[in-house]
């Protein structure tokens, strides 16, 4: 998820990571004004802007490759890596269960870390399980191989239309509308933990569900 910093009302900034966590998830900080804003609320809730919001955008989280093959005349803004292996910092608490901080709320429902992608519609906040899609992926003839799923899903009265990309690993969320019409509240799909997920959104359906 990102932000469109073009849209706060009176002051144009960007972000920054502070170091600072809620619910164990970073708070971000505006350079105008050093104010603290949750990225999962989308508010600030410290600082002299606090209680603003900002206009959220969505950002793909997916494979370099399967990225090239979407967009094959992408220009990459980054040079190629050092030729000193990456070390990622933070591969230990991606692989682990524990958590730096316990969260207001939390639900054994899912594994504490396993990847969500959700959205809010309406007031209704839905999931869905990465691992649970991985599973209906599964070609049944033919369980090495996976192919994409599309499907529909209905969130209080709006229609979902779903597409995951075992691949990649990527799930896309868009609204079913009359033909040529555009959404009148955009969705912007959410990548994350599930207790991230939860802890925002405590009474957020499961795939399809309430948990």
């Amino acid at each position: 998820m990102g932000s469109d910093e073009t849209k706060q009302p009176e002051v144009t900034t960007t972000f920054g990571v502070s170091g600072y966590l809620m619910d164990s998830d970073v708070l971000i900080y505006d350079r105008a004004t050093q104010s603290l804003w949750s990225q999962i609320g989308g508010a600030a809730i410290a600082g002299p802007r606090a209680g603003q919001t900002f206009s959220a955008v969505e950002v793909t989280d997916t494979t370099w490759g399967a990225w090239r093959e979407a967009h094959p005349a992408t220009e990459v803004l980054k040079g190629p890596k050092p030729a000193t292996a990456y070390n990622d910092p933070y591969a230990r608490y991606h692989a682990g269960e524990k958590l730096l901080f316990p969260p207001s709320h939390r639900s054994d429902h899912l594994p504490v870390k396993e990847v969500v992608t959700g959205v809010v519609v309406a007031g209704q906040a839905a999931c869905w399980s990465h691992g649970h899609l991985k599973e209906r992926a599964l070609d049944r003839k033919k369980p090495e191989r996976t192919q994409p799923l599309a499907f529909r899903e209905t969130v209080g009265e709006t229609t979902l239309l779903l597409r995951y990309d075992p691949e990649a690993d990527t799930l896309t969320v868009g609204q079913k509308t009359e033909e040529g019409a555009e959404p009148t509240d955009p969705l912007v799909p959410m990548r994350m933990y599930w207790f991230a997920w939860y802890a925002f959104h405590p009474r957020t359906l499961v795939d399809g569900e309430a948990p």
